[in-house]
């Protein structure tokens, strides 16, 4: 039932936004499912009431995202898509002498 419901995802995901690289397209099933069990929150702007963000109440974060320019409208982990490799080429060029 559960690889049913991933590979549903999979197909909405890959509708939606064409084709993206098997890793994004896990990270974001992942992320979507997640999403599932948590409460969402709105965080408005505080002058005009303008929605900012959605986010969800979790133990790290979980926001939902839109892209200005194509429309991607997805949650997503934070912890899955941080830039780690930007920083460990930074260490590494570090100790290099």
């Amino acid at each position: 039932m559960e690889r049913l419901i991933d590979e549903e995802i999979r197909a909405e995901l890959v509708l939606k936004y064409g084709q993206l690289p098997p890793e994004t397209i896990e990270k974001l099933v992942i992320s979507r499912q997640e999403t599932q069990t948590c409460t969402k929150r709105t965080i408005r702007c505080p002058r005009c009431h303008k929605i900012l963000m959605e986010t969800y109440l979790h133990d790290h974060e979980l926001v939902i995202v839109k892209c200005s320019d194509c429309r991607f409208m997805e949650p997503m982990d934070m912890a899955f898509f941080r830039r780690i490799r930007a920083r460990r080429a930074k260490s590494a060029g570090e100790g290099v002498s």
